[in-house]
C-alpha cells in the first residue's frame, strides 16, 4: 500500500498511453485493483484537461520530489453533521 501512496503529487507518465500529469488522488477498490487519479498540466492559455484513472503499475514518477503534498492535517472548521438516513431499496 506505502508504494503507491508514494505517487501523490508526483508527475508521472503513463507507460502505456505516455500522457503525463501529477497524481492527485489514489484509489483503493475492493477488487484489489489500484488506481491513482492524473491531472495534466495547464496548457499555454491556463486551461487544464481532463484528469484520468489510471492503474498504478502503469504510472512511473518522471519528478524526483513532489510537486506537492499535503500533510492530512484535518482542516479546523465546519460542523460534523450525522449522514442522512438511507433509503431503502425499491
Amino acid at each position: 500500500m506505502k508504494q503507491h501512496l508514494q505517487l501523490l503529487g508526483f508527475e508521472v507518465r503513463d507507460l502505456v498511453t505516455k500522457r503525463a500529469g501529477v497524481v492527485v488522488s489514489i484509489s483503493f477498490d475492493i477488487s484489489g485493483c489500484v488506481q491513482g487519479y492524473v491531472t495534466p498540466r495547464a496548457d499555454k492559455d491556463g486551461k487544464v484537461a481532463d484528469g484520468w484513472w489510471c492503474d498504478t503499475k502503469r504510472l512511473i514518477a518522471i519528478t524526483d520530489k513532489p510537486i506537492l503534498v499535503s500533510n492530512f492535517v484535518e482542516i479546523p472548521g465546519g460542523t460534523r453533521l450525522p449522514a442522512p438516513p438511507s433509503k431503502t431499496a425499491p
